[in-house]
Order: structure tokens, then sequence, then C-alpha cells
């Protein structure tokens, strides 16, 4: 059995929702994470940081993704 770590939840971000066809209807799902950790880099201070894992999730937008 694998080693057990700890882990913590310090914080989190999200872009805004918008409506389909909208004003993310022709972003990826990589350019709307990009976006949501850029604005967790700000929210938070961490420019210059090394951020450890980080969890995230999306709706399936595109078959590309």
């Amino acid at each position: 059995m694998a080693d057990l770590r700890r882990a913590a939840i310090l914080g989190g971000n999200r872009i805004p929702f918008a409506r389909a066809g909208g004003p993310y209807a022709r972003a990826s799902n990589q350019d709307m994470l990009t976006a949501a950790l850029d604005g967790l880099i700000a929210r938070f201070g961490l420019q210059g940081q090394r951020l450890g894992e980080v969890a995230a999730g999306a709706v399936l937008k595109h078959s590309r993704d």
C-alpha cells in the first residue's frame, strides 16, 4: 500500500458562468483552466511561487478537449 500524504485545500478560483455560445464559445478547456489559475495566482498573491498539485474540473465542452 502506498504511503498516505497529507492534503490541504488552501484556496480556489473559477471563471464566471456564461451561457452556451457566449463569451467562451471559442475558448478551449485549456484556455479556461489557464484563466482560472491566473486568477488564483492573482487572488492569493502567488506570483513567482511554484504551485503544488492542482485539482481541476470542467464540463466537457469540445470533443477535442
